[in-house]
């Protein structure tokens, strides 16, 4: 089956996963709030996060305003389509 059409199938389905599991530059949101490291920005329950990759325990991310993220990797997440 086409990669792509395996990601679109993923999407219909919410699959969860831990972020850690996610594919690199892919649009992901956060099942419940997560923890974010010390005076980085709380990311919400159910808002669209492009996850980009790991870096340590947390991620780089960006928020729908393009702002800078971080998700710590063993959030639960599951895919979302990019916010138009």
């Amino acid at each position: 089956m086409n990669q792509r059409l395996v990601g679109i199938k993923m999407l219909a389905q919410g699959v969860k996963m831990k972020l850690y599991e996610a594919k690199r530059n892919s649009w992901v949101m956060p099942i419940d709030d997560a923890q974010a490291p010390p005076e980085a920005r709380p990311v919400s329950a159910g808002e669209p996060i492009l996850f980009h990759h790991l870096d340590g325990m947390y991620s780089y991310c960006h928020d729908i305003h393009g702002e800078v993220v971080h998700l710590p990797g063993w959030q639960e997440v599951e895919y979302t389509e990019k916010p138009e």
